[in-house]
């Protein structure tokens, strides 16, 4: 709360119920975690909205515990995979929270699966998604990349994501990205490099 900048600015505002509160949706939506860690975004949404949920997450043991977290439920299903731009394998430098695909010197490492996020929209018939969460560690631009120049952006309702500063490329990719995001969605808050969140224009709010 006492700190400056962006992410004093999201925990003085608010902080998750940012992420959590007002999203635009039903119990009839399908809802993708890119991220699904420990599952309290999911979790959070699923018990607010009902949601059917996809959970992306790589790393075995947080798949293992998602598994038995949401185990029963029919609404909620858990992919042991990192979503991408392209299908196949890639190492995940493993750091807990911080676990990202990009290498951390020192850090063990392990193989993770890929999925394409378009190929995974297009092969489930997903025509309208409710809400993609992303919190991946730095793969958020590769998949919002890879849905925009799929045009499938449009097809997803609510965009709520966390950018990572990488490299010396992030700011010119994050704005890349705002502009083409601005093209069919509206900006409910942002909190750069910490969350932003956009809603699809047909669906935001107006006044």
């Amino acid at each position: 709360m006492r700190m400056p900048g962006s992410i004093g600015d999201f925990h003085r505002n608010g902080g998750h119920a940012l992420v959590v509160d007002d999203l635009p949706l039903t119990s009839d939506d399908v809802v993708i975690d890119g991220g699904g860690y420990l599952g309290g975004w999911a979790s959070d949404v699923l018990i607010r909205y009902g949601s059917r949920l996809i959970v992306f997450e790589p790393m075995p043991e947080y798949a293992t515990h998602l598994r038995r977290l949401f185990g029963g439920n029919s609404r909620v299903e858990v992919i042991q995979a990192a979503l991408s731009d392209r299908s196949g394998e890639d190492t995940l430098s493993l750091e807990t929270d911080g676990s990202t695909r990009f290498p951390r010197t020192g850090a063990k490492t392990t193989r993770i699966p890929l999925v394409d996020v378009s190929e995974f929209l297009l092969s489930r018939q997903l025509e309208d998604v409710g809400c993609l969460a992303l919190n991946i560690e730095g793969s958020e631009y590769e998949v919002l990349d890879r849905l925009i120049n799929t045009d499938l952006v449009a097809r997803v309702r609510c965009i709520v994501v966390q950018f990572h500063a990488i490299n010396e490329a992030s700011q010119t990719r994050r704005n890349a990205i705002r502009e083409a995001f601005a093209r069919t969605h509206r900006c409910n808050f942002n909190y750069p490099f910490v969350w932003e969140s956009w809603t699809r224009i047909d669906r935001a709010r107006t006044g």
